[in-house]
Protein backbone atom coordinates (compact mmCIF):
# COMPACT_ATOMS: atom_id res chain seq x y z
CA UNK A 1 0.00 0.00 0.00
CA UNK A 2 0.93 3.61 -0.57
CA UNK A 3 1.29 3.87 3.18
CA UNK A 4 4.03 1.05 3.06
CA UNK A 5 6.20 3.39 1.25
CA UNK A 6 5.58 6.61 2.44
CA UNK A 7 7.67 5.87 5.64
CA UNK A 8 6.35 7.34 9.50
CA UNK A 9 7.56 10.50 9.31
CA UNK A 10 6.27 11.53 6.16
CA UNK A 11 3.27 9.83 7.28
CA UNK A 12 2.93 12.02 10.69
CA UNK A 13 4.03 15.30 8.71
CA UNK A 14 0.85 14.38 6.12
CA UNK A 15 -1.17 14.12 9.81
CA UNK A 16 -0.66 17.17 11.42
CA UNK A 17 -1.08 18.61 8.08
CA UNK A 18 -4.49 17.54 7.38
CA UNK A 19 -4.94 18.58 11.76
CA UNK A 20 -3.85 21.91 11.08
CA UNK A 21 -6.48 22.27 8.13
CA UNK A 22 -9.39 20.98 10.08
CA UNK A 23 -8.54 23.35 12.69
CA UNK A 24 -8.14 26.27 10.43
CA UNK A 25 -11.63 25.39 8.94
CA UNK A 26 -12.94 25.15 12.22
CA UNK A 27 -11.86 28.25 13.48
CA UNK A 28 -13.08 30.12 10.60
CA UNK A 29 -17.14 28.32 11.07
CA UNK A 30 -16.60 29.36 14.63
CA UNK A 31 -15.58 32.95 13.69
CA UNK A 32 -18.82 33.16 11.20
CA UNK A 33 -21.12 31.94 13.64
CA UNK A 34 -19.98 34.37 16.31
CA UNK A 35 -20.60 37.22 13.99
CA UNK A 36 -23.88 36.23 12.56
CA UNK A 37 -25.32 35.49 16.40
CA UNK A 38 -23.81 39.13 17.08
CA UNK A 39 -25.24 40.64 13.65
CA UNK A 40 -27.89 38.67 11.90
CA UNK A 41 -26.79 39.16 8.08
CA UNK A 42 -27.89 37.64 4.81
CA UNK A 43 -24.51 37.39 3.61
CA UNK A 44 -22.93 35.81 6.58
CA UNK A 45 -25.10 33.39 6.88
CA UNK A 46 -24.56 32.48 3.37
CA UNK A 47 -20.99 31.91 4.10
CA UNK A 48 -21.71 29.85 7.23
CA UNK A 49 -23.26 27.81 5.25
CA UNK A 50 -20.71 27.54 2.36
CA UNK A 51 -18.43 27.11 5.25
CA UNK A 52 -19.83 23.78 6.82
CA UNK A 53 -20.39 21.72 3.62
CA UNK A 54 -17.09 22.90 2.75
CA UNK A 55 -15.55 21.13 5.78
CA UNK A 56 -17.93 17.89 4.98
CA UNK A 57 -16.41 17.70 1.56
CA UNK A 58 -12.89 18.42 2.23
CA UNK A 59 -12.99 15.86 5.63
CA UNK A 60 -15.34 13.06 5.09
CA UNK A 61 -13.61 10.70 7.32
CA UNK A 62 -14.65 13.36 10.34
CA UNK A 63 -17.90 11.49 11.56
CA UNK A 64 -17.95 13.30 14.60
CA UNK A 65 -18.00 17.05 13.28
CA UNK A 66 -20.01 16.35 10.22
CA UNK A 67 -22.82 15.20 11.81
CA UNK A 68 -22.88 18.29 13.83
CA UNK A 69 -22.23 20.63 11.23
CA UNK A 70 -25.00 18.76 8.77
CA UNK A 71 -27.35 19.76 11.81
CA UNK A 72 -26.23 23.29 12.21
CA UNK A 73 -26.47 23.93 8.30
CA UNK A 74 -30.05 22.09 8.31
CA UNK A 75 -30.65 24.86 11.04
CA UNK A 76 -29.26 27.47 9.07
CA UNK A 77 -31.10 26.58 5.96
CA UNK A 78 -34.74 26.69 7.79
CA UNK A 79 -33.65 30.12 9.07
CA UNK A 80 -33.13 31.22 5.65
CA UNK A 81 -36.53 29.61 4.65
CA UNK A 82 -34.96 26.85 2.23
CA UNK A 83 -36.46 23.71 3.97
CA UNK A 84 -35.59 21.38 1.39
CA UNK A 85 -31.55 22.02 1.93
CA UNK A 86 -32.35 21.66 5.22
CA UNK A 87 -34.08 18.17 4.75
CA UNK A 88 -31.20 17.36 2.47
CA UNK A 89 -28.32 18.06 5.10
CA UNK A 90 -30.36 15.91 8.07
CA UNK A 91 -30.56 12.88 5.34
CA UNK A 92 -26.96 13.15 4.56
CA UNK A 93 -25.68 13.15 8.03
CA UNK A 94 -27.90 10.09 9.02
CA UNK A 95 -26.98 8.04 6.07
CA UNK A 96 -23.03 8.88 5.60
CA UNK A 97 -21.81 9.66 9.83
CA UNK A 98 -25.09 8.02 11.89
CA UNK A 99 -22.14 6.80 14.00
CA UNK A 100 -21.83 10.80 15.24
CA UNK A 101 -23.37 11.90 18.29
CA UNK A 102 -25.37 13.92 16.82
CA UNK A 103 -27.47 11.53 15.14
CA UNK A 104 -30.40 11.92 17.50
CA UNK A 105 -30.90 15.50 17.58
CA UNK A 106 -30.55 14.93 13.66
CA UNK A 107 -33.23 12.79 13.31
CA UNK A 108 -35.60 14.86 16.18
CA UNK A 109 -34.73 18.24 13.87
CA UNK A 110 -36.00 15.83 10.47
CA UNK A 111 -39.55 14.68 12.59
CA UNK A 112 -39.58 18.61 13.23
CA UNK A 113 -39.76 19.52 9.92
CA UNK A 114 -42.19 16.76 8.83
CA UNK A 115 -44.23 17.84 11.60
CA UNK A 116 -44.36 21.36 10.84
CA UNK A 117 -43.58 22.53 7.81
CA UNK A 118 -44.74 19.83 5.74
CA UNK A 119 -47.93 19.19 7.69
CA UNK A 120 -46.96 15.06 7.67
CA UNK A 121 -47.87 14.46 11.25
CA UNK A 122 -47.76 10.58 10.98
CA UNK A 123 -44.05 10.90 9.33
CA UNK A 124 -42.75 12.91 12.11
CA UNK A 125 -44.31 10.19 14.76
CA UNK A 126 -42.50 7.83 13.08
CA UNK A 127 -39.68 9.40 12.91
CA UNK A 128 -38.94 10.14 16.56
CA UNK A 129 -40.49 6.85 17.49
CA UNK A 130 -37.88 5.48 15.59
CA UNK A 131 -35.21 7.74 16.86
CA UNK A 132 -36.49 6.67 20.93
CA UNK A 133 -35.77 2.78 19.72
CA UNK A 134 -32.54 3.49 18.01
CA UNK A 135 -31.29 6.26 20.87
CA UNK A 136 -32.54 4.60 23.96
CA UNK A 137 -30.30 6.95 26.45
CA UNK A 138 -31.36 10.62 24.36
CA UNK A 139 -34.16 12.84 25.65
CA UNK A 140 -36.30 13.30 22.95
CA UNK A 141 -38.86 16.52 22.82
CA UNK A 142 -41.37 15.79 22.48
CA UNK A 143 -41.36 11.66 23.37
CA UNK A 144 -43.36 9.87 21.78
CA UNK A 145 -46.30 8.54 22.88
CA UNK A 146 -46.88 5.99 20.46
CA UNK A 147 -45.79 2.07 20.24
CA UNK A 148 -42.96 1.62 17.81
CA UNK A 149 -44.71 -1.57 16.67
CA UNK A 150 -47.46 -0.44 16.26
CA UNK A 151 -46.56 2.26 14.09
CA UNK A 152 -44.82 -0.30 11.55
CA UNK A 153 -48.11 -2.26 11.83
CA UNK A 154 -50.01 0.93 10.30
CA UNK A 155 -47.48 0.84 7.77
CA UNK A 156 -49.04 -2.37 6.30
CA UNK A 157 -52.51 -0.81 6.38
CA UNK A 158 -51.25 2.12 4.74
CA UNK A 159 -49.78 -0.19 2.19
CA UNK A 160 -52.96 -2.38 1.65
CA UNK A 161 -55.04 1.13 1.25
CA UNK A 162 -53.47 2.15 -1.79
CA UNK A 163 -54.56 0.01 -4.72
CA UNK A 164 -58.49 0.27 -4.61
CA UNK A 165 -60.00 -3.66 -5.15
CA UNK A 166 -62.09 -3.89 -7.72
CA UNK A 167 -61.36 0.03 -9.50
CA UNK A 168 -57.35 -0.79 -10.11
CA UNK A 169 -57.00 2.74 -8.83
CA UNK A 170 -53.70 4.34 -7.48
CA UNK A 171 -53.96 6.47 -4.42
CA UNK A 172 -50.76 7.87 -5.20
CA UNK A 173 -50.48 10.63 -2.18
CA UNK A 174 -50.85 7.26 0.04
CA UNK A 175 -48.29 5.68 -1.86
CA UNK A 176 -45.60 8.23 -1.81
CA UNK A 177 -46.13 8.52 1.73
CA UNK A 178 -45.71 5.14 2.31
CA UNK A 179 -42.25 5.06 0.36
CA UNK A 180 -41.40 8.37 2.43
CA UNK A 181 -42.20 6.85 5.66
CA UNK A 182 -40.20 3.62 5.54
CA UNK A 183 -37.02 5.87 3.49
CA UNK A 184 -37.05 7.62 7.01
CA UNK A 185 -37.55 4.90 9.46
CA UNK A 186 -34.65 3.56 7.39
CA UNK A 187 -32.84 6.36 7.83
CA UNK A 188 -32.88 7.19 11.51
CA UNK A 189 -33.49 2.54 12.50
CA UNK A 190 -30.99 0.94 9.99
CA UNK A 191 -30.31 -1.60 12.67
CA UNK A 192 -33.63 -2.36 13.56
CA UNK A 193 -35.19 -5.76 12.84
CA UNK A 194 -37.75 -4.76 10.48
CA UNK A 195 -35.47 -2.59 8.07
CA UNK A 196 -34.52 -4.76 5.24
CA UNK A 197 -38.54 -6.22 5.11
CA UNK A 198 -39.48 -2.97 5.07
CA UNK A 199 -36.75 -1.57 2.24
CA UNK A 200 -38.19 -4.26 0.15
CA UNK A 201 -41.76 -3.71 0.62
CA UNK A 202 -41.13 0.59 0.09
CA UNK A 203 -39.50 -0.92 -3.41
CA UNK A 204 -41.61 -2.76 -4.64
CA UNK A 205 -44.35 0.06 -4.01
CA UNK A 206 -41.96 2.38 -5.57
CA UNK A 207 -41.87 -0.17 -8.95
CA UNK A 208 -45.84 -0.63 -8.92
CA UNK A 209 -46.63 3.11 -9.00
CA UNK A 210 -43.90 2.87 -11.95
CA UNK A 211 -41.24 5.68 -10.10
CA UNK A 212 -38.35 3.71 -11.18
CA UNK A 213 -35.64 5.59 -10.44
CA UNK A 214 -36.87 5.90 -6.25
CA UNK A 215 -38.21 1.98 -6.49
CA UNK A 216 -33.75 1.62 -8.02
CA UNK A 217 -32.24 3.88 -4.77
CA UNK A 218 -34.32 1.80 -2.41
CA UNK A 219 -33.20 -1.53 -4.44
CA UNK A 220 -29.28 -0.32 -4.30
CA UNK A 221 -29.75 0.81 -0.65
CA UNK A 222 -31.28 -2.67 0.50
CA UNK A 223 -28.40 -5.05 -1.04
CA UNK A 224 -25.53 -2.34 0.42
CA UNK A 225 -26.75 -1.94 3.88
CA UNK A 226 -27.66 -5.77 4.15
CA UNK A 227 -26.43 -8.03 1.69
CA UNK A 228 -27.27 -11.18 4.25
CA UNK A 229 -31.12 -10.20 2.89
CA UNK A 230 -33.08 -13.03 1.25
Amino acid sequence: TMRKYLGPGLLFLLSLSACSGKKSFQQNITQLEKSLSEQNNAATARSLSTAYLNYVDSFQEDTIWNSRYLYRYAALSYRMQDVAAAIGALHRALEDYYPGDNSANNAQLLASFYREDLQKDAIALLILSAADWAFPGEQLNPVPASDLNVLIEQLDTLRNQVFSPGTYTVNFPLANDYVISIEEFSRVAPRHPQTPDLLLKAAEMARGIKTYQKAIELFDRLISNYPGHP
